[in-house]
């Protein structure tokens, strides 16, 4: 098991997570040698091939997914935000009642280039997207870059924000589009975190009021994914 964890430290390292907690640790924490593990597989339609997971038990709810070898084109997983512990969909229904949103989802997946995504959520109305570099990049919170789209918090219609990082439409590693806070049909502003890690393709999903955190998010994710690929030692 150390060595598992050796292994998804060292895949996030380049990510330059600042979270106060080792990323592996928090992420991995259930990755334990008397787990009941879960394998699930997620079909790559895009890219071609697929990739097994294997995951402690306690991260799925539903009968597919529990009866072990279930096969799709993407699986979901909600966790605690602070913790990575699962939380289920009643949990979650009781947490919103209570007013109380500490938690996040993420689909693994097989999805379009992020370049493509950023376009995408820039411009949702526009078919073909205009290309990612029509958009002039500039300073934007939390050390992202913000790209200057039509629906941006700053135009007359503010609906989404697009976020991406690295500022380098060539090389972006993260894409990620926020609901406008100016946006008055938006009662909970949302960001959906793109990127890429494990050899798949991830969409994090959480409050707004959240987003200081997404450099921590997507090395917890990244850590998970690495501990449920890694074969154990």
């Amino acid at each position: 098991m150390r060595s598992i964890l050796v292994m998804a430290a060292a895949a996030v390292a380049a990510l330059g997570a600042h979270a106060d907690a080792d990323p592996a640790a928090v992420a991995c924490h259930a990755f334990t040698g008397d787990a009941d593990y879960v394998e699930t597989t997620v079909i790559r339609q895009l890219e071609g091939g697929e990739v097994t997971l294997r995951v402690p038990r306690e991260y799925f709810e539903d009968a597919w997914d529990l009866a072990g070898g279930f096969r799709d084109t993407a699986q979901l997983f909600a966790v605690e935000i602070g913790t990575f512990e699962s939380i289920t969909r009643r949990e979650e229904g009781r947490r919103n009642r209570q007013g109380i949103w500490n938690w996040m989802h993420f689909v693994v997946a097989d999805l379009v280039p992020l370049p493509q995504i950023a376009a995408i959520a820039a411009e949702p109305f526009v078919i073909p997207n205009p290309p990612v570099t029509s958009y002039a990049m500039r300073p934007g919170e939390h050390g992202l870059t913000w790209l200057d789209t039509p629906f941006a918090s700053d135009k007359a219609e503010a609906r989404e924000d697009v976020f991406i990082d690295p500022a380098d439409y060539g090389s972006m590693a993260t894409v990620i589009e926020c609901d406008s806070t100016l946006d008055r049909m938006s009662r909970n502003p949302r960001c959906q975190q793109n990127f890429r890690a494990a050899g798949l393709d991830l969409q994090l999903s959480y409050r707004r009021t959240e987003l200081a955190r997404w450099r921590e998010f997507q090395a917890q994710v990244t850590a998970f994914l690495t501990c449920a690929i890694s074969e154990p030692a």
